[in-house]
């Protein structure tokens, strides 16, 4: 089982880049806010600049550990290797590094002071934020990596 939110993973393709560039750019979108939605959204929304692109899926809701695919294509044995790593948004990963440090704090600050029922918040905080962070990033990974590899291998 993997603690952090991050993984680094390679796709390689017979494809070339310029092909693989395509059909990225024919299975995803620019991101747009929009309060409603009229039509069928494309499965992925990002962008692409030049070999490399950011990616993440498309939902209706919102999932602030949403995986973003950051990835970069390179020729490799007459084909593509796509080198792609998944992480949270930058934002997202500093404000649980700030959260979990303080709720760990008072956490050890509770304990220093004899005041174990206390210290039973902090605790929770700390497991509860870890399963959140843990399940909302961990879920979405499987389905972005299926989403890049349909678009990539059958466009």
């Amino acid at each position: 089982m993997k603690i952090l939110p991050f993984e680094k993973y390679s796709i390689e393709s017979i494809k070339s880049i310029d092909e693989i560039c395509l059909l990225i750019d024919k299975n995803s979108e620019p991101y747009k806010f929009h309060f409603f939605r009229n039509s069928i959204p494309k499965p992925l929304v990002g962008e692409r600049d030049g070999e490399e692109f950011e990616l993440r899926r498309y939902i209706q809701g919102r999932n602030s550990f949403l995986p973003i695919a950051s990835g970069k294509l390179s020729n490799y044995n007459g084909g593509t290797k796509i080198e792609i790593s998944l992480e949270p948004h930058l934002a997202v990963t500093i404000f649980m590094v700030f959260w979990l440090f303080f709720v760990a704090l008072f956490f050890i600050a509770f304990l220093s002071f004899s005041m174990f029922k206390a210290s039973l918040i902090p605790l929770g905080m700390f497991i509860f934020a870890c399963l959140l962070m843990h399940f909302g990033f961990w879920l979405e990974v499987p389905k972005l990596k299926h989403l890049i590899l349909r678009a990539i291998e059958n466009g």
